[in-house]
């Protein structure tokens, strides 16, 4: 399989694992302590990550991983670590469709998404007149965009600009 062909999506980085933890034997310890099994090569600066809000918890990614990919239908990425380099290697859904997700985008939810991604600098009142929605209406489904992780905003309210991740 390769990535060109959309069947697969590779992650690289620079590390290993420790020696003594293969990541079988680690994603095994997490699902059974479900506490912290990896030692941060810097616990200083892993403490400054989570207090800054940028990991939940260390040593528990491989296992969330796995969490997440099972719940969307996907099977567990394939983890090479050749003692300088880990890649982490994801299936694609081979249809595009993750777990029902394009079941969740209803006739409700994808005209807004639809005209964000024509104009991502349209305000939110501007998309309830332009689709006949009330405000609260478009919030709710601005928020499940943003929940289904479809839809981001970047900038300040007002003169920001919508991304939509994806268009379906």
């Amino acid at each position: 399989m390769h990535p060109a062909c959309g069947e697969v999506h590779e992650i690289e980085n620079v590390g290993r694992f420790p020696a003594n933890l293969s990541p079988q034997r680690l994603t095994a310890e997490e699902a059974s302590a479900n506490d912290n099994t990896s030692l941060p090569p810097n616990p200083d600066i892993a403490n400054v990550m989570f207090i800054g809000g940028l990991i939940e918890h260390w040593g528990r990614g491989l296992s969330m991983m796995n969490n997440k990919c099972k719940n969307v239908g996907l099977p567990k990425p394939k983890i090479n670590d050749n003692g300088y380099m880990v890649k982490v290697i994801f299936a694609r859904p081979q249809n595009g469709e993750i777990n029902g997700e394009n079941d969740r985008i209803n006739d409700r939810i994808k005209p807004v998404l639809d005209l964000l991604a024509e104009n991502p600098y349209i305000t939110l009142p501007e998309v309830a007149l332009q689709l006949k929605y009330s405000d609260s209406k478009v919030n709710r489904i601005i928020a499940e965009l943003r929940k289904l992780g479809l839809l981001t905003r970047e900038g300040s309210n007002k003169t920001g600009r919508w991304i939509v991740k994806r268009t379906l």
